[in-house]
């Protein structure tokens, strides 16, 4: 792994996760290729009771008699009658794997190794040497060489631990009296190996194995690792490369978690906030009595508390301020509608419904524009009433901006230190447990520092109470509590930085906000299967919203089910996702290449699924032999295929020929597109970089994007709509999207369920920008990890034609009432366009992935 984040978490996020920790891992190494490690009060006394045995997958591949595992369990203990030991060249034993063995096996383990490079010398690696087991359950150990990954020979390193796979396995076929193997994942450990391309390699030596050998002896291979995050490596794996587990505990079921329980009663309450900020962007924690307070940088539209506080003029127009515009944007106008109905309050406070927004309720507070001493004393109220009406009514976090920083004229150093005073002022007399959250915007850093200082205030002014008064404290369950909380944290890791924040902040919206709002377009996909599940008694109230081209997910009910909700329900969008991707897929190979056999009756095609197959085989050389339907074994070398009638020549016809990508990895998930970073350095990323200053983003990488087969059947459009127009067409245009959506786009092309535009003011079909300027307000911008991803790619725009309400609203919009012909492309101004929507997702292709920041555009408190 190459990128690492520690956060503080707190016990009561430390004992949920723990709760699914398999299950998480599970989720974020197949999300983010990222896994996480907690660290806390371990349950059980004992380091036996730590480390149970799981079974967490099993697979019959191809209908054969054997039976494939993955487990979670010590080596010591597996009573197979072979165990693989990851060993070094010179079987030492000092260490890992090797180590433990050797204690819990004993000398003769020991002994054997030695006599056995006494007489052959050093081992290579690829190279095994078998031992007797001693005191372990099972009969030998075959002690496997896997290489030392280095990164300047990555190919040199998968063949070796190829070699040694096919090693193990020989040995296995070749003694008739072993009936099962348990196979750790060979030099993923100090060795270096990257965990996800080991898993997928032994995987499919293994697959190949059973598909290929007369093995009928063997009838179980396991795969055996300790550690949650190489277990689940494995298990995903094998669901890649096997399908998913034939078991209900290790594939999907309709209650993904036996034995959970989501009561539905009335009179259910939920468990108190968190005790302790717990992810990026915040400052640490303050606690009083029973409200946490925290420091954070953020966006206040975009804060997922219970209640968010907006200032707002005495005429109650909320497109009047930064803040109270922004709000109303991702609110709805609904929002308004309601504000107005209350314009007879006497209180300075009004109360409203969230709407679009991610909290429940907004309250609203005016401030006198001029300042003056009564302006303070209205301040310092309105944060009171605020505070009291959310502790009245049980809401479990509220935040605040800076109010009275902007058009109101009051200091920071004022506006910091009368809110700061007014909390602690409440909870005086309020016992309730709630987060209260500061949310300052995040260039403002004066802001931050003066809230800080007034933090320090506080914290100093408790550090003046006497000795007996802070041993009375110390002896109280809340501070007990504090103290357990900063022993507990999670460590990320994850092959580069972004894949990291992207992991964090996915864990930060699951894991402190309530309820829990899930915001992903592949929602719209889910079928019969999944609606049966989020209908089921056993799972929290779920709500799913569709406007404006985005669908979000809202999970409610028992707050201490929560993390398990929301990774029940991000498993099953990764399943639908990975349909999706595959018909999509299967799509674009059929768009350019057609495979076929001939027989004596004639040509025959085969299925977009088939095809699909045998491409990625051919281009990536990922297999020697495929199996596909009708019942065809493919001999991907000589390009034959046997049936049971014959064998049969295979033939390829493609629209535009393109060259093999050159990736050799079996079952390469990268087959489709590569990716070559812009080295910083380089002119080509200063020039960039410049070019994202002038639109406020600071970029961090550049990206080129390849995609020969997506690029052919854009070059064969190319040349026809140029052919037919004379003139040239192709625009190079810029779309921003949601990260999670990055490899789909740069293997499938841009989609529409991938576009999220701001507004209907162009219609449906796939939206791209001529300029960077104004693309964030173009765009959705994604509430993800701060990191924001633009595509720039060539787009065929064809004879663009100008938006009118009539061609917005038709889902594929024609050239004129009495014309059938689609139009090329619409855009918003015919004379000097800007914003373009297409409809063919084949007429634009990626060309750079651009990932930036927002750089400081001023402080809009």
């Amino acid at each position: 792994m190459e990128a690492q984040k520690k956060i503080p978490i707190s016990e009561d996020s430390y004992r949920q996760l723990l709760s699914c920790q398999s299950e998480v891992n599970d989720l974020l190494i197949r999300k983010f290729h990222c896994a996480i490690e907690l660290k806390g009060p371990k349950p059980g006394s004992s380091a036996a009771e730590s480390v149970k045995p799981v079974v967490v997958y099993e697979k019959r591949p191809f209908q054969k008699k054997v039976l494939v595992s993955v487990w979670k369990d010590d080596l010591t203990r597996q009573d197979t009658d072979v165990v693989v030991n990851a060993a070094n060249d010179r079987l030492d034993h000092i260490g890992g794997l090797a180590l433990a063995l050797v204690t819990v096996g004993g000398p003769k383990i020991a002994q054997e190794s030695k006599d056995y490079i006494s007489r052959y010398g050093k081992l290579k690696a690829g190279d095994i040497a078998v031992t007797s087991a001693g005191n372990l359950p099972c009969k030998k150990i075959v002690h496997a060489v896997g290489p030392m990954w280095l990164s300047d020979t990555p190919a040199t390193c998968q063949s070796e631990l190829q070699q040694v796979v096919r090693e193990v396995l020989d040995y296995v076929m070749k003694h008739k009296d072993i009936r099962s193997v348990a196979i750790p994942a060979v030099s993923s450990g100090i060795f270096g190996f990257p965990l996800d391309f080991c898993a997928d390699i032994i995987v499919n030596i293994v697959r190949s194995f059973i598909y290929n050998a007369s093995c009928d002896h063997l009838k179980e291979i396991r795969f055996v690792n300790h550690d949650d995050k190489t277990v689940q490596a494995m298990k995903s794996a094998c669901e890649q490369i096997l399908g998913v587990s034939d078991t209900i505990s290790g594939g999907t079921s309709p209650s993904p978690y036996p034995g959970s329980s989501y009561p539905h009663q009335a009179s259910y309450q939920p468990e108190p906030p968190s005790r302790k900020a717990s992810f990026p962007n915040m400052s640490p924690s303050m606690k009083i009595n029973g409200l946490n307070i925290h420091l954070i940088h953020g966006l206040i539209e975009d804060q997922k508390t219970t209640v968010i506080v907006n200032s707002v003029s005495s005429n109650l127009d909320l497109s009047y301020g930064v803040i109270t515009k922004a709000i109303l944007n991702k609110a709805g106008y609904s929002l308004q509608t309601e504000i107005n109905k209350k314009r007879s309050y006497s209180s300075p406070m009004i109360p409203t419904k969230g709407y679009n927004l991610s909290c429940d309720f907004v309250y609203h507070v005016i401030l006198p524009l001029s300042h003056s001493r009564s302006t303070e004393q209205v301040l310092s109220q309105v944060t009171h009433e605020c505070l009291r009406t959310a502790c009245k009514y049980g809401s479990n976090s509220i935040s605040f901006p800076a109010l009275g920083t902007g058009n109101v004229g009051l200091s920071k150093q004022t506006v910091a230190r009368i809110m700061t005073e007014a909390v602690v002022t409440c909870t005086r007399n309020s016992q309730h447990n709630m987060d209260v959250f500061f949310v300052i915007y995040p260039s403002d850093k004066d802001t931050f520092k003066a809230f800080q200082d007034a933090f320090s205030r506080v914290n100093s002014d408790k550090n003046t109470e006497s000795r007996a008064e802070r041993r009375a404290e110390w002896e109280s369950s809340e501070v007990k509590e504090h103290f357990r909380d900063e022993e507990t944290s999670l460590t990320i890791d994850g092959p580069s930085r972004e894949d990291v924040e992207a992991a964090a902040a996915f864990l930060d919206s699951v894991v402190r906000s309530w309820p829990v709002v899930i915001q992903n377009n592949h929602i719209v996909l889910f079928g019969n299967k999944e609606h049966d599940i989020l209908a089921s008694p056993d799972f929290p109230d779920v709500s799913i919203h569709l406007e404006n081209g985005t669908a979000t997910l809202k999970i409610d009910g028992p707050r201490q089910n929560k993390v398990k909700a929301a990774v029940l329900v991000e498993r099953l969008l990764l399943e639908v996702e990975k349909k999706h991707a595959e018909s999509l897929e299967e799509e674009l190979v059929e768009a350019a290449v057609i495979w076929f056999y001939e027989n004596k009756t004639g040509s025959h095609r085969y299925s977009a699924q088939a095809n699909r197959l045998i491409e990625r085989a051919y281009v990536s050389q990922s297999y020697l032999t495929l199996k596909v339907e009708p019942g065809h074994v493919l001999d991907i070398k000589n390009l034959t295929a046997e049936g049971p009638t014959g064998i049969f020549q295979l033939r390829r016809r493609c629209i535009r020929e393109y060259s093999k990508t050159g990736q050799k990895a079996p079952m390469s998930r990268h087959w489709l597109s590569q990716i070559e970073t812009v080295v910083e350095s380089s002119q080509e990323f200063r020039d960039r970089k410049n070019e994202f200053r002038k639109a406020n983003l600071a970029l961090i990488k550049v990206e080129k994007v390849q995609n020969q087969l997506l690029s052919a059947v854009y070059e064969s459009k190319k040349a026809a709509i140029e052919q037919k127009s004379k003139k040239q067409t192709a625009h190079h245009l810029y779309q921003l999207v949601h990260g999670g959506f990055r490899k789909q786009i740069c293997d499938v092309g841009f989609q529409r369920l991938y576009t999220s535009p701001s507004g209907s003011n162009y219609g449906v079909g796939i939206h791209f920008k001529k300029s960077l300027n104004n693309i964030l307000q173009s765009f959705k911008t994604p509430d993800e990890n701060g990191l924001i991803y633009i595509f720039q790619a060539e787009v065929l725009t064809g004879t663009s034609t100008e938006v009118t309400s009539r061609l917005r609203e038709s889902p594929l919009p024609l050239k004129g009432k009495d014309d059938l012909e689609p139009c090329d492309s619409l855009t918003d101004y015919k004379s000097s366009p800007e914003h373009f929507v297409i409809f063919d997702c084949f007429r634009a292709k990626p060309l750079y992935l651009f990932t930036c920041r927002r750089t400081d555009p001023g402080s809009r408190y």
